[in-house]
């Protein structure tokens, strides 16, 4: 395959450029567009048969034809050819793949064109929607390269796009059709397809070529009309000017002495009937002895201050130097526009002495164009023409008319040209006028730059003008024809495109519709083949079949019993005797009802006789399992299952038997082991959803901080686990010394159930061991619960010997089987509870034993200083008093020493007592070492603290102490109390400010109470 693509892609590339070639032969509507009409059908094709690999051939081909053929880009260097030949490139495949994609896509059958719509399609899709992007690049490298764009860019456009759509119709059916030569039903339509439509396509090419010949002379035509009409208007304009001339001219011939008035009147009316005439001077020959003269009557007419004047070389004007004859400028109308001042001497001007001297021989003479001078009355941008015309008087000597004068006439060729042009439409139209005298043509007149025309019509006409020859030159562009309205090359274009598409749908149709009959004949006959084929093959394997279902009835181990539309027993297979204890001999002829036990034996020939009248079925059909009857009167499970089969005559019932005893008993067998495998697995599943849910219950024991937080957990476990039942569990607090166990944790309705017991009332605990009371059992009950209470457990939870609380849970009215899942289940969660009580319990001690006294069971003086400062930081917070007290009992060593150490300690546990009871709960009470206590109050005043304090001192006063045989009283403490409040309150300056005012209770004498602060 890749070593094809290397031989077809480089000719695939010369065939493109070769297209090229041959399609910038034909011009079309606008210049350029027709060229890539062929080339796209080639890159279209290129790509429908080689596939991507048509990129190489396709943009080699365009490169190259870009470079070397396209008219679009002959006119350019080479570097700018090369990017617009890439453009090139670029559009070519886009449309090209476009065109492929779109008609594998749309148009399936697009290498047969069976019909006329798969034509349309492939028109509409590889044609019209393939066209755009090529055509807006070419549009687009128009714009970039700045070339001359002589019509507008849509009309740039469609025919950029006109061109592909009209190659695409016309050449892409021939080119597909020359494919066909190898596939036989479509070999036909070649010879009706290509050759017709090939020779119409050169027709329509050869007259195109007409078309553009005729379309080319009618422009000619037009062109030339209109040249001949603008040379004829511009001789009319010039002789305008000199009727004027010669009007004043005989004004003079008449008049000798002619007034500056008169003239004035004269030459306004000249001036304003030419165009282009701008000025007109009366310049008078003046012999140099009649100069003063002549400034005399200037002077008279109202010129003050006239004389003759010349230019000198730098332009200025200077009194005119003495001559024989001078020329001066002595009328000037008008004045403004005049290019000479009023006085200056033509004479001394070297440019006009000539043309003066010669002028009574010649006759009018034409001068320019020639500049303005320096300091003339007029500015303006152009060059001006001079006509000097001489005027002569017969003053009736015998030598002739004399010569007087010139009548000099300004003429600015813009403005006549301008009213010439007025009139014509001048689109694409390029008009110039130069000064042909010389015969070389060279001085332009006008315009003063004229734009080089490369194509289009060109024409040359002289005009004489005096004694002048000027040169007319008339040239157009490609916007002089697109200014004609729609040419005949659009109509040609669109009509050949309308054209084709409708001979080519003719066509396919024609030779579509032979083929298609070729096809079906061709189809029927190969189908009428296969089917005598079939058929015979059908009858060998039938005779086959029929051999194979002999032995297979006789030999099958499942009864087969075939019945008649009566129920009668047509014939039966050897295994029903295996099966019903019957031989198949014994069998036929006789009803079928015969295999069967009441009651169905009975209603048999109902059932047929209502299928015979109604069509519905009971058994025919279905597989069903029913009873049979052995011929020793046994019933047995037969499945059955009965099929209806029409015969050629008759209409049978085939009955299909098998013996299921044993498959039923196994059956039964099974589904017992399954029902006690479901138990199993349901007993799993429920012990392994207990295991996980004790596992999570375990795990978040373990993260409770302390016995509340646990509290919460076991009470939702509780009630989550044991669902429906209802029970408490009491619980030993730390620190009681009386032994009961108090309410810990509850679920569901547990009235019945005590909140404190002793363990004295519980069996469970006294035994050491679970406790469980049944209805049905005569056992004691305990006495902490309702004697009305139903069946319940108990479960102690002991550590050491020691019971330290215990699990009661009431069951309700639930089975012996829910019971004893829940009593399984009550042991494991009652160890996890036990585990983490036990663990709390140790660490409540642990913490204890941290943070209080073992003597006093008071906080300690590390938890008193951190229990001050989190007190600070509440009433910094609050804004409200906190009060520090510190109390120290008086003469605590005198105690010791007299009465032991045993009795010092007895008084302060007795005066921790005593702080306990005086103070509130939100009060924290605190040994701070030795003999000293401090109590913190947050929220209360100096005043009410001294007078809890005084009360304490009379009460601890009254405390009888004892010592062996001996007592004693009047045990006292001081005792100091600090109060602040407010943002600067300080945790060491309050406690400082109390100590201060114990010692001031000492030095007062003991027994007192100082208060210090708010």
């Amino acid at each position: 395959m890749i070593e094809s693509q290397w031989i077809r892609q480089p000719v695939l590339a010369m065939v493109y450029a070769l297209a090229g070639v041959l399609a910038s032969v034909f011009p079309g509507p606008v210049a350029g567009e027709l060229t890539i009409a062929i080339p796209a059908v080639v890159a279209l094709l290129g790509w429908l048969a080689c596939g991507p690999w048509a990129l190489i051939g396709v943009s080699v081909g365009a490169l190259f034809f870009g470079m070397i053929s396209d008219p679009l880009l002959g006119s350019l260097p080479r570097p700018d050819a090369f990017v617009g030949a890439l453009f090139g490139v670029v559009g070519a495949n886009v449309q090209a793949l476009l065109g492929a994609v779109l008609t594998r896509r749309f148009v399936p059958r697009w290498k047969q064109l069976a019909h006329v719509f798969d034509a349309l399609r492939l028109f509409f899709f590889a044609g019209a929607l393939a066209a755009l992007p090529w055509a807006a690049l070419r549009l687009l490298l128009r714009y970039l390269g700045d070339f001359p764009l002589f019509v507008s860019p849509a009309a740039a456009f469609g025919a950029a796009w006109l061109s592909q759509v009209l190659a695409v119709i016309a050449v892409l059916p021939i080119a597909l059709s020359l494919s066909w030569r190898g596939d036989s039903p479509l070999r036909t339509r070649v010879a009706s397809l290509v050759i017709p439509a090939g020779a119409v396509l050169l027709a329509v090419l050869a007259l195109y070529r007409v078309a553009f010949d005729v379309e080319h002379q009618r422009q000619a035509a037009r062109f030339e009309a209109v040249g001949a009409a603008i040379s004829h208007r511009i001789q009319d304009r010039v002789g305008e000017v000199m009727a004027a001339l010669d009007g004043v001219d005989r004004f003079f011939e008449v008049d000798a002495t002619p007034t500056r008035r008169t003239f004035h009147r004269l030459a306004d009316a000249a001036v304003q009937r030419a165009p282009g005439l701008v000025a007109l001077q009366w310049v008078p020959q003046v012999a140099g002895r009649d100069r003063r003269t002549y400034e005399t009557l200037a002077e008279a007419d109202g010129l003050a201050g006239f004389v003759f004047r010349e230019y000198e070389a730098g332009g200025s004007v200077t009194p005119a130097r003495a001559r024989e004859v001078h020329y001066p400028v002595f009328f000037s109308v008008p004045r403004q526009l005049s290019p000479y001042r009023l006085g200056v001497d033509l004479a001394s001007i070297p440019t006009l002495e000539h043309a003066i001297s010669k002028a009574p021989e010649d006759g009018l003479r034409v001068l320019g164009p020639l500049p303005m001078p320096v300091s003339s009355n007029v500015r303006v941008a152009e060059e001006v023409m001079l006509l000097m015309s001489p005027v002569f008087q017969d003053t009736g000597a015998a030598g002739g008319p004399v010569f007087r004068g010139l009548i000099v006439g300004v003429l600015r060729l813009m403005p006549l040209m301008t009213s010439v042009m007025a009139d014509f439409d001048l689109t694409g139209l390029f008009v110039s006028l130069s000064d042909a005298s010389d015969g070389a043509g060279n001085s332009r007149l006008y315009p003063a730059a004229l734009r080089p025309v490369n194509d289009g019509f060109v024409m040359t006409e002289t005009l004489p003008v005096g004694d002048r020859v000027w040169q007319l030159r008339m040239a157009s562009d490609g916007r002089f024809e697109a200014a004609d309205g729609l040419p005949l090359l659009w109509i040609a274009m669109i009509g050949s495109a309308i054209f084709f598409a409708l001979l080519h749908g003719f066509l396919l149709t024609v030779s579509g519709q032979r083929t298609e009959v070729a096809r079906q004949i061709g189809e029927a006959t190969a189908r009428l083949t296969r089917e005598v084929e079939e058929r015979r093959r059908i009858e060998a394997i039938l005779r086959q079949s029929d051999a194979r279902m002999s032995g297979v009835f006789q030999a099958v181990v499942d009864g087969i019993v075939i019945i008649d539309e009566s129920g009668v027993i047509d014939s039966a297979n050897p295994a029903v005797t295996g099966i019903f204890g019957w031989t198949p001999l014994e069998l036929v002829g006789r009803n079928v009802s015969m295999l069967m036990p009441e009651p169905f034996q009975s209603a048999h020939d109902g059932y047929l006789d209502t299928y015979r009248r109604t069509g519905r079925k009971n058994t025919i059909g279905f597989h069903r399992t029913v009873e049979g009857l052995r011929k020793d009167g046994r019933r047995f499970p037969v499945e059955l299952t009965v099929s209806e089969l029409m015969l050629a005559d008759r209409k049978v019932f085939v009955g299909l038997l098998r013996d299921i005893t044993d498959r039923v008993a196994s059956a039964e067998q099974a589904r017992q082991f399954n029902e006690q495998l479901q138990d199993m697995v349901g007993a799993l599943e429920r012990r392994d959803g207990e295991l996980t849910e004790l596992n999570r219950i375990n795990e978040q024991l373990m993260a409770c901080n302390d016995r509340n937080e646990a509290a919460d957990v076991v009470r939702l476990a509780m009630a989550r686990i044991f669902s429906g039942t209802s029970g408490r569990i009491v619980a030993h607090v730390p620190g009681q010394r009386d032994g009961h166990l108090a309410d810990w944790v509850s679920w569901g309705d547990a009235a019945d159930l005590a909140t404190l017991v002793h363990p004295n009332e519980c069996w469970a605990v006294r035994q050491g061991r679970s406790y469980e009371v049944v209805a049905t059992e005569a056992l004691v009950k305990c006495t902490h619960l309702d004697p009305a209470l139903g069946p319940y457990m108990c479960v102690p939870l002991m550590v050491q010997g020691r019971a330290h609380a215990l699990v009661t849970l009431a069951f309700g009215s639930m089975s012996e089987l829910q019971r004893r899942n829940i009593r399984r289940l009550l042991g494991a969660v009652a160890e996890s509870v036990n585990l983490a009580l036990s663990n709390l319990n140790l660490r409540e001690i642990l913490r204890d034993q941290v943070v209080r006294d073992p003597l006093t069971q008071l906080y300690n003086r590390r938890y008193m200083e951190e229990a001050l400062s989190r007190e600070v930081k509440r009433a910094r917070r609050n804004g409200s008093l906190l009060a520090c007290t510190v109390i120290d009992l008086d003469h605590f060593k005198a105690i010791n020493d007299a009465y032991g150490h045993d009795v010092g300690d007895e008084v302060l546990r007795r005066m921790a007592d005593a702080l306990n009871r005086w103070f509130r709960s939100s009060d924290t009470v605190c040994r701070y070492g030795g003999e000293e206590f401090v109590v913190i109050m947050p929220e209360q005043s100096g005043d009410t603290i001294s007078e809890r304090l005084l009360a304490l001192q009379e009460h601890f006063a009254d405390e009888v102490f004892h010592a062996g045989s001996r007592r004693f009283t009047r045990c006292t403490f001081s005792a100091g109390v600090a109060v602040d409040s407010g943002d600067d309150i300080d945790a060491i300056a309050l406690l400082k400010l109390a100590d201060n005012a114990l010692y001031a209770a000492k030095a007062a004498g003991r027994n007192r109470v100082i208060v210090s602060g708010a």
